[in-house]
């Protein structure tokens, strides 16, 4: 069981009428498949929206997490300062049939304790195309990417590091199933996140009535730890299909995907949402 309880207060127009400053706090628990996390994050973000497709924010926020895992209990604590970038031409947010969508953010970190200075990095690349006239059919690709530079390991937040599996990563394998295995001195292996993450979908929509839609999609995921497509890094894929029924709000969504690569898993996985995946 998770819990998470926040508080988010939103200024508009703020030094510009373009620009918005959010204050929020926020504390829970969670139960991961590897480690619980008692966290709690105070911090600060300024939007500005330099058009109707391309929006940046900076934020500084500080960070605390009670980690406890198969190894032992750690604390984790930091002041992080993620800028970013959204660079958004698509036709709609929940069922897009053409367009593009481009997210950017690097988030440097000063640690406090065991926790190392560095930063992450993550890029999400979508893209869009129809054919025929009537648009009945769309393919759309997605290519994802993160790492993290300049700490190590162990000495890395949790949160921070990177898995695969789910419905935002790999669909088909169960939620974050792909990650690190360490060698214990016991001998035996304990799982982390990864520091370099790499994954692409492909999903063909195609609209079978003016209400139903039929889905078919390939998701693939990788996790490395030593630098992108390195040795001690390891891989998984999923594919499936999906129906979508259209609402006025966007596709109600449903997914049924198993494995089709890698070793983390074993079975169907169902996935529920409003909007396309993607």
């Amino acid at each position: 069981i998770d819990y998470v309880l926040s508080a988010k207060l939103d200024r508009p127009a703020t030094f510009t009428p373009d620009s918005n400053l959010g204050f929020e706090i926020e504390f829970g628990r969670l139960n991961e498949a590897d480690f619980n996390s008692d966290f709690f994050t105070l911090g600060t973000t300024l939007t500005h929206v330099f058009s109707d497709s391309l929006t940046g924010r900076a934020g500084l926020a500080y960070d605390y997490a009670a980690i406890t895992d198969v190894v032992g209990d750690f604390t984790y604590r930091n002041l992080s300062l993620p800028i970013g970038l959204t660079w958004d031409r698509r036709d709609s947010k929940t069922d897009a049939k053409k367009g593009f969508y481009i997210d950017a953010e690097v988030k440097p970190f000063l640690g406090f304790g065991i926790t190392d200075n560095g930063a992450r990095a993550k890029l999400d690349l979508r893209g869009y195309r129809a054919f025929g006239d009537e648009k009945r059919f769309v393919l759309a690709a997605r290519i994802q990417a993160g790492t993290v530079f300049g700490s190590t390991l162990l000495g890395t937040p949790r949160d921070d590091l990177f898995y695969s599996g789910g419905a935002g990563t790999v669909r088909g394998q169960p939620y974050q199933s792909l990650g690190v295995d360490l060698l214990r001195s016991t001998g035996d292996t304990a799982r982390i996140g990864g520091m370099q993450y790499l994954g692409t979908s492909v999903e063909a929509r195609v609209k079978a009535t003016e209400t139903i839609g039929v889905v078919g999609f390939v998701d693939i995921g990788r996790i490395d730890i030593d630098g992108f497509l390195a040795d001690s890094g390891d891989w998984h894929a999923g594919a499936g299909l999906g129906i979508r029924y259209a609402t006025g709000v966007g596709p109600i969504r449903l997914d049924i995907a198993g494995p089709v690569g890698g070793n983390t898993g074993d079975g169907l996985q169902i996935y529920v949402g409003l909007g396309q995946s993607f």
